[in-house]
């Protein structure tokens, strides 16, 4: 019998040491002889370790344990290569002829190698020449020319097609297992006569790269969660935590951490905001910032607390907000054009002294209104025609922020791992591509400019025009020092192969990306400590030793990192799926207010509202547990914000738990003896209601026993 020691490790006794193990079943078999087998009947639901290990094994053996940076660099070559390709597509340097990525109204991308054109190695031959193991990466474009024509309405423009094409962009590394591999992916790989015959081991997983001919890591970084509201009490004696009692922060998802940030001071409750362009020490009084979004206070009122109108609720919070009105600049509080004309005071610009004295009011708003439009909540849009929903989110922080203030909820846990994602190798790579993307597309454009009579000619090859050697110079120089353009470093790490165990830990090895070796000493002690949202995700007890302790941990052996829903799945969730439980679609735009309703986001961006979400949750996850809804979404209503959570994006730990209903396990040995025989897949066990996989925000609604005796009627879950 296989057994289970106190450290979650599997020993096994000296009298089953001469059994043969088969490695495709993950040692399944050793638990096919256990005689408890015998019992029959779905109404056997005693379930020892032996039974629950059978449920792990069939998650290791279908999801694989390195798998999951596979899956994040597929995504990156189907989804996000498309995504950074289709925001700046054009090369226009504005002289009657452009070149335009999105052929027929779509980029279209291709990563096959080319018959006489590419030369793609076996990975040995890599590891011998020491090159970098890639795929090339092809886009086709088209150029178009500009011309006019006279019409009875005036002149008109008209774009004519005069080329049509394909370029290589540059080699791509590949990781590998990727399904873009041409030789080595997760079918190749079940192959072990043909890995044999290309001189690669069968056993080692995959999930790495090969770069200059060495193997490396991408090692995945823990981060603050983009794009969702944290609130903190501020302690310590910093001039920040010395003026300021409360802190509600939000950093939009993106390569650049662009964070928005409301205080509330400790002495006369005055409410400021700073954000990206604000100039250092300085904060902008929140009503002037409400007034040049273009929202009255009485419209902003009703968004931070619509109870207010339809209960009598948070009385506080609107005195709160008063208060804040009798301190903010009368004139700014006029009209738009007064607000956006104080607020060019708080700008930070080059030259901004010069052009404060020479600036006409109309430069002023321009400029402020660029600043709005680029650095404050960038994510939600980049126009005027946003300044709505972004005036909605900075009510839903300052309700936040207020509601701490006041003691009507209590701030947010940063060191909870709700509020902490994994970035893995394809959001690494899509920063590089995004930033490689952007230097290629500049040069181009000035190539452009100076040859453009020669280009349109025909005189020049588009090769001469698109500076593709742009692209793999930053590839290239940030792969071989590790060093990304966002000045993170040790992106990369040697891949560790003294034997099996340490190849697998290596590649499920996660590090804290706020703090480096030589800020470790001097680093928040609470991110080295142990956390009970950890439980089940992260080992105990394994981490290095030294200054870097606490701060690189291990995996643990039932987590699953997410890979998050693709654009078709999300698309299919939020029109199709929600509105059938209850999700009703809103227009965030002015008059529009959300009284007696419960707004839903699904990471971080609203869908709709809700108004009975107690219901709309339940309806969720019931849906979950028939396989309609993905099963690595997650759901959490927050009674206290009033606002339900929906997280369906990539970097989440997830774990799997056994559900309960009425006392007792839907897990039965009729199922575990199924998985054993190959009749069910873990997916199976999931899709059928049997089995969950919870991140730790769904957690919290989660009452898990950790053995089957402990049982209650109250209990949902077992470990």
């Amino acid at each position: 019998m296989v057994k289970l020691s106190s450290h979650g490790t599997r020993k096994t006794p000296k009298k089953e040491l001469s059994e043969s193990t088969d490695k495709k079943t993950y040692g399944l078999e050793r638990i096919k002889i256990d005689p408890m087998f015998t019992e029959k009947g779905p109404g056997d639901i005693s379930l020892d370790a032996n039974y629950r290990w059978a449920v792990i094994e069939a998650m290791l053996k279908e999801l694989g344990l390195t798998r999951f940076h596979v899956h994040s660099f597929d995504r990156f070559i189907d989804e996000d290569l498309v995504s950074i390709i289709e925001q700046n597509s054009r090369v226009d340097a504005q002289v009657g002829v452009y070149v335009d990525f999105k052929v027929d109204g779509q980029v279209k991308i291709d990563t096959k190698p080319q018959v006489g054109e590419d030369l793609i190695f076996t990975p040995q031959e890599c590891r011998w020449m020491e090159i970098t193991y890639s795929i090339p990466l092809r886009v086709e474009f088209v150029v178009k020319k500009l011309r006019f024509q006279e019409t009875p309405y005036g002149p008109e423009t008209i774009e004519e097609d005069i080329k049509r094409d394909v370029i290589k962009l540059c080699d791509l590394p590949l990781i590998i297992g990727s399904r873009h591999d041409p030789y080595l992916n997760e079918y190749m790989r079940k192959d072990f006569a043909w890995m044999l015959s290309i001189g690669e081991d069968p056993t080692i997983p995959d999930g790495y790269a090969i770069i200059n001919g060495s193997e490396r890591v991408f090692l995945p970084r823990e981060e603050t969660v983009r794009g969702r509201i944290i609130v903190e009490e501020l302690k310590g004696t910093s001039a920040v935590s010395s003026k300021f009692k409360v802190s509600a922060w939000i950093t939009t998802p993106g390569i650049y951490r662009n964070r928005v940030s409301v205080y509330i001071s400790r002495k006369d409750m005055q409410v400021v905001v700073r954000f990206p362009q604000v100039s250092p020490n300085k904060y902008v009084p929140l009503m002037v910032l409400v007034r040049a979004l273009g929202l009255t206070i009485g419209d902003f009122i009703r968004l931070v607390v619509p109870e207010y109108f339809s209960e009598g609720k948070y009385h506080d919070i609107v005195q709160l907000l008063f208060l804040n009105i009798k301190m903010a600049p009368t004139e700014a509080l006029k009209s738009q054009e007064e607000a956006l004309k104080e607020l060019f005071k708080y700008i930070q610009r080059v030259g901004l002294s010069r052009l404060i004295r020479v600036a006409t009011d109309a430069q002023k708003i321009a400029l402020v209104k660029d600043v709005l439009n680029r650095y404050f909540l960038s994510h939600l849009g980049t126009s005027e025609d946003s300044y709505y929903l972004k005036a909605y989110y900075l009510a839903r922080i300052v309700r936040r922020a207020a509601m701490v203030y006041l003691g009507y909820a209590q701030a947010d846990d940063r060191d909870h791992y709700k509020n902490k994602r994994l970035k893995m190798v394809g959001d690494f790579l899509r920063e590089l591509f995004s930033f490689a993307w952007r230097e290629f597309i500049r040069a181009s454009r000035t190539a452009l400019a100076t040859r453009a009579a020669d280009f349109e000619a025909g005189r020049f090859s588009h090769k001469d025009i698109l500076k593709t050697e742009k692209i793999s110079e930053v590839v290239n120089r940030s792969l071989a020092t590790g060093t990304w353009p966002t000045r993170v470093t040790g992106v990369t790490e040697t891949f560790g192969q003294l034997n099996q165990i340490e190849m697998i830990s290596h590649l499920r090895r996660v590090k804290n990306i706020l703090i480096s070796r030589a800020q470790a000493k001097h680093g928040k002690p609470e991110a080295r400590d142990l956390h009970p949202t950890q439980w089940g995700r992260i080992c105990i007890t394994t981490t290095s030793e030294g200054t870097m302790c606490g701060l690189t941990k291990q995996l643990a052996l039932s987590a699953y990192v997410s890979v998050g829903l693709r654009k078709q799945e999300r698309e299919q969730l939020i029109k199709e799926i929600l509105p059938k439980i209850g999700l009703e679609a809103v227009e965030i735009k002015t008059g529009w207010f959300p009284v007696g309703l419960t707004p839903v986001f699904i990471d971080g961006v609203i869908v709709g509202v809700c108004r009975n979400p107690k219901d709309f949750v339940r309806r969720f996850r019931e849906y979950r547990r028939k396989g309609i809804v993905p099963w690595e979404a997650n759901i959490k209503y927050w009674e206290e914000w009033n606002e339900v959570h929906i997280n369906a994006d990539s970097g989440r730990i997830l774990r799997p738990l056994i559900i309960v209903e009425n006392g007792k396990p839907k897990l039965t040995k009729a199922h575990a003896k199924k998985l054993l025989e190959g009749e069910m897949k873990f997916t199976d066990l999931i899709k059928n209601g049997i089995i969950e996989m919870l991140d730790a925000e769904e957690e919290e609604d989660a009452y898990i026993a950790i053995w089957e005796k402990d049982l209650s009627p109250a209990h949902t879950h077992l470990e």
